[in-house]
C-alpha cells in the first residue's frame, strides 16, 4: 500500500474509521507522539484500561508472539482494541547476525532467519478487523521480508519533520546558487553589450604599433574640449 500522510489518518479516524494496522515512521518524535495518541482515542475513556495497550518493543517481554497475541485478544465490551507498540524499530531493524557477513555482500530475503518474525507476518496479512494494531519506529530495515509484509498489507504513515526541514534548507540554498549564477550570466551579458572589444583588422595588425598610437592621439587631440555646462 502506498504510504500516507498524518492529516490523511486523522482525516479517516475523525470519520471513526481505521485500517487494521498501522506503521508510524519517522524522526518527528512529537508528531508521532500525537499521531498515536490520535488513534488510542478510539477507545472510550471509561474502557481503557481494557481495550487499549501500550507495549514497548525495548521489553524482553515484547516479543512478536506477545504483541500477535495483545492483538488478536477480543475487545471488552466495545467495539474496538488498540495496541500500540512503541520502539518498534527493535523488530522492524534488529541487528542482523554475522556483521562480517553483512559487510561483504548486501542482505536478502534467504539471510533472514526464521522465527517470531512470522507469526508477525501472518497477523499483518490477515490481521483482527476489530482491533488496530500501531507499529511506531524511528526507522525501518526495508530489506527485511516483514517490511514488505507490511508495506503490502498495512497502512505506513512517514513522519520525517526534521529530515523534511532538512530537504527544504537544501533546496533553497539551491534556488539561491542558481538565482546567483542568473545574476552572474546577466551582468556579463550586460557588460559585454556595453563594452564591446574593437575588432582588429588584418591591415591595422600589420602597422607598427607606434603608427596606431600616433593616430590615436591624433583623434583624441582633435576632439573639442568639454565645456562647464556639459560637465
Amino acid at each position: 500500500m502506498p504510504t500516507t500522510s498524518p492529516q490523511t489518518v486523522r482525516k479517516q479516524l475523525a470519520q471513526g474509521k481505521a485500517d487494521p494496522v498501522y506503521l508510524i515512521v519517522g524522526d518527528d518524535e512529537a508528531e508521532m507522539s500525537r499521531l498515536a495518541g490520535d488513534v488510542s482515542a478510539l477507545v472510550e475513556d471509561e474502557l481503557r484500561a481494557f481495550n487499549l495497550e501500550r507495549l514497548y518493543a525495548t521489553d524482553r517481554s515484547v516479543t512478536p508472539a506477545a504483541i500477535v497475541e495483545s492483538a488478536r485478544t477480543f475487545p471488552m465490551m466495545g467495539d474496538r482494541r488498540v495496541v500500540i507498540v512503541l520502539r518498534a524499530e527493535k523488530i522492524l531493524k534488529p541487528k542482523r547476525r554475522g556483521k562480517v557477513v553483512e559487510e561483504a555482500e548486501p542482505a536478502s530475503d534467504d539471510d533472514e532467519p526464521s522465527g517470531d518474525a512470522d507469526v508477525l507476518e501472518a497477523y499483518v496479512t490477515a490481521p483482527e478487523s476489530r482491533n488496530v494494531l500501531v507499529f511506531v519506529a524511528n526507522d525501518v530495515d526495508r530489506t527485511r521480508r516483514l517490511y514488505k509484509t507490511i508495506q503490502k498489507h498495512a497502512t505506513i504513515v512517514e513522519c520525517w519533520g526534521l529530515k523534511g526541514a532538512r530537504d527544504a534548507r537544501l533546496d533553497l540554498r539551491r534556488s539561491h546558487a542558481r538565482r546567483r549564477r542568473w545574476y552572474v550570466r546577466l551582468s556579463r551579458t550586460r557588460d559585454s553589450k556595453l563594452i564591446q572589444p574593437r575588432r582588429v583588422s588584418s591591415r591595422s595588425a600589420r602597422e607598427p604599433i607606434s603608427r596606431r598610437c600616433a593616430a590615436t592621439s591624433i583623434v583624441c587631440c582633435s576632439m573639442p574640449p568639454a565645456s562647464p555646462k556639459s560637465i
